[in-house]
């Protein structure tokens, strides 16, 4: 019998309305992983009403008290690490956005329980498949050592591509080094590069295993 506003699948909060009278039914949702936070002004999704708010997107609660998978796999091309926590392929729905091909961490290999990633549509994934395909970038021994241009401080090499510019974040292939190796970066960035998005970082043999998921793909 709540009142919610969700808009977790446009990267917003769920919100639920109310004030702090509903305290103790909110400390029952944090006991199944869900913390909402209080606020007396609301947001622009509650109107300003005081509501309770949470970013958590997990398991989606059903009308009958079960939980929703909030993702779909529709085809798993693989996985391209063999890592704790495999980075897999898959072509797949977040919530009920239109379907798209997805590069991410997961609990293991039968992609359960997902990590961090990037989500890519077919003209950005197309885009980063011709862009690997380049002579200029894939005739060397080591893929990631062809751009290096070792002027930037931030252990930033250089870009490789952008793969889409939109308002004011662009999706980009870069080489970076976050401090444990350099490898193929693809993530969203603000056009000051001061903030960007969770993505995956891939090391030379995980490049050259996407190169060979991505060359199999009917696109």
């Amino acid at each position: 019998d709540l009142s919610y506003v969700d808009k977790r699948d446009k990267k917003g909060a769920l919100w639920v309305i109310g004030d702090n009278s509903l305290n103790d039914l909110m400390q029952l949702f944090e006991k199944h992983g869900f913390k909402f936070i209080f606020s007396s002004k609301g947001g622009r999704a509650s109107k300003n009403m005081p509501a309770w708010f949470t970013t958590a997107k997990g398991d989606r609660l059903s009308p009958d008290g079960t939980t929703e998978q909030n993702y779909e796999i529709i085809k798993n091309y693989g996985y391209i690490s063999d890592n704790t926590r495999p980075i897999c392929i898959n072509y797949m729905r977040w919530y009920n956005n239109p379907p798209a091909f997805d590069i991410r961490e997961w609990n293991n290999t039968s992609c359960e329980k997902p990590g961090k990633g990037i989500v890519l549509n077919k003209e950005e994934i197309l885009k980063l498949r011709d862009v690997l395909r380049e002579d200029t970038i894939f005739s060397k021994d080591e893929l990631l050592q062809v751009i290096d241009l070792g002027n930037a401080s931030i252990d930033d090499y250089g870009l490789v591509t952008v793969l889409n510019d939109k308002g004011n974040w662009s999706t980009e292939a870069r080489v970076i080094d976050w401090g444990y190796k350099k490898g193929l970066d693809i993530r969203k960035w603000d056009h000051k590069h001061t903030k960007c998005g969770k993505g995956v970082n891939l090391k030379q043999s995980e490049l050259e295993k996407l190169i060979v998921i991505l060359e199999s793909i009917e696109l």
